[in-house]
């Protein structure tokens, strides 16, 4: 008890040793494009999350479903839809849907990194990367600027400055010399005149493209002159209510993963404690996996040697040759069967005729030979030598039917 006592203490110290240091240390940034809502690094998105959920006068909500969902259960009735991933993968099964419901007067903003080809095709576009925007993803206060300019009807809004790595994609047109013809109009563009934004007028909607997903996470929407040019894209949305959907980022399960363990391993200084308390029950379980009893042995019960015990007596007696003693210790054993069965005393009674009469009737053994018996056998009692051949006829003659 005390042993485990002190391995339980032990465990503890651990824990509280190794959370306060992580907890002090600095913290790392992560620097991987995650577009969600909990997360609080830079390419995360919690911050627009809450700017919504706050700002939004019509009325902000979150989801994980598809668009075939939402648009099947009519949440996208009267309301507007936002998608921000790396990959706008939708489905084929999900197109029909997608278009019906811009057809019918609703507006999807969607900012992704990549379109799925049929998608891109069928609007008549590809997306260009910026590479030396690209590799200088290392983002911090000393990063290069650049400019972006958001078109209102056909004059272009006030410069903002936006943080070079973010504009690593622009839209080219498949075939022909410009993106902007027909149904489509640049919302926004770079510096170089390139679409970062289009828009497009399906049936009675507005599909909205933008190619830099990175404006809506945490590290850009706190950036003074990021924060503007959003709400600005986002104007067209105003009006109704807005749904963000992660199912493009997160999937379906995303709702599901928000747990205990997934938090723990979230946070640095509690993954830290948390990977050190396993270690400790590990390395607990392997020192007292030991057998802490001592083996008990194995106790063989005693042999019956009563077989052995009738050989040695045997044996002694027939080294002896005492054949009368053999013969009149068998008579006492004889004459105790016949007690409690018969009621028949032959020990201590009289063998006259009286108990000889009594005891042929008792026994049915013929009076004649039952006298002749206790003759030989009072005969013996008084110390008569007895041959091999007389013992065995007299034993045999002393028992019970």
């Amino acid at each position: 008890m005390k042993k485990n006592l002190f391995f339980g203490v032990i465990i503890v110290l651990m824990f509280l040793i190794m959370y306060g240091i992580n907890r002090n240390a600095p913290r790392k940034f992560r620097w991987e494009p995650t577009y969600d809502t909990r997360d609080t690094q830079p390419y995360g998105a919690f911050v627009f999350d809450k700017l919504l959920k706050t700002s939004w006068e019509e009325g902000y909500t979150h989801s994980y479903e598809s668009i075939l969902d939402l648009y099947s259960k009519g949440d996208l009735e009267n309301a507007n839809l936002l998608i921000i991933c790396a990959d706008f993968d939708i489905p084929i099964y999900q197109e029909k849907a997608f278009f019906d419901y811009l057809e019918k007067g609703g507006n999807i903003l969607i900012s992704s990194s990549s379109f799925r080809y049929s998608l891109s095709d069928s609007l008549n576009f590809y997306l260009r990367w910026n590479y030396s925007s690209y590799f200088s993803s290392d983002l911090s206060l000393k990063q290069p600027i650049t400019s972006a300019y958001l078109w209102t009807s056909s004059e272009k809004d006030s410069i903002r400055n936006i943080p070079k790595p973010i504009l690593n994609r622009t839209f080219s047109p498949n075939d022909g010399d410009s993106i902007g013809r027909g149904n489509v109009s640049i919302m926004a563009t770079n510096s170089e005149d390139e679409a970062i934004m289009l828009r497009y007028e399906i049936g009675e909607g507005n599909l909205i493209l933008c190619s830099t997903p990175l404006l809506f996470t945490n590290y850009a929407i706190l950036h003074d002159s990021v924060n503007p040019f959003i709400w600005n894209v986002l104007a067209p949305l105003k009006g109704k209510p807005l749904i963000r959907t992660e199912y493009y980022g997160e999937g379906r399960s995303g709702d599901e993963s928000d747990s205990v363990f997934r938090y723990l391993l979230s946070q640095p200084s509690l993954k830290w404690a948390f990977y050190i308390v396993i270690g400790a029950l590990i390395l607990f379980m392997l020192f007292t996996i030991k057998r802490k009893q001592k083996i008990i042995p194995i106790i063989k019960p005693p042999e019956n040697r009563m077989l052995d015990f009738v050989r040695s007596i045997s044996a002694l007696y027939l080294t002896q040759n005492n054949n009368a003693d053999i013969v009149l210790k068998r008579y006492i054993y004889w004459g105790d069967a016949l007690k409690k069965r018969y009621g028949i005393d032959i020990i201590n009674e009289q063998h006259d005729k009286p108990f000889i009469k009594h005891f042929s009737m008792k026994t049915g053994m013929p009076e004649n030979d039952v006298r002749s018996l206790f003759l030989e056998l009072d005969a013996i009692r008084e110390h008569t030598e007895v041959s091999d051949t007389e013992m065995m006829n007299l034993i045999t003659k002393m028992k019970i039917d």
